[in-house]
């Protein structure tokens, strides 16, 4: 469901605006993905193309924020050092140190 993975633009919106929005996308990007899921992906872009949804910005801001924080929860799982791991590194290992980050 579109409404489920962009929840806080759906709050902006309200429920109808929102209907609208996206019966527009739908029509103008039908989706050629097999899991609907990935769908959404493209919303961002519509909203920031598209009128009325092109006069404010924020909503495709919105949009994209929203996705990415759906994005954030399907990263790979990896383990990210603890805080008293890092209190433990003696201080001449700092300058060689490679911050790798965590792949959400």
């Amino acid at each position: 469901m579109l409404g489920g993975d962009i929840d806080a633009l759906r709050a902006l919106l309200g429920a109808e605006a929102f209907d609208a929005a996206a019966r527009a996308f739908i029509a103008a990007r039908p989706s050629g993905f097999a899991n609907l899921r990935w769908y959404g992906g493209e919303l961002a872009g519509f909203l920031a193309r598209a009128r009325p949804w092109k006069r404010r910005p924020v909503l495709a801001e919105l949009a994209a924020f929203d996705w990415a924080l759906g994005l954030a929860f399907d990263a790979l799982d990896a383990e990210a050092m603890r805080v008293d791991a890092v209190a433990r590194l003696p201080a001449a290992a700092w300058p060689n140190m490679k911050l790798r980050l965590h792949p959400s």
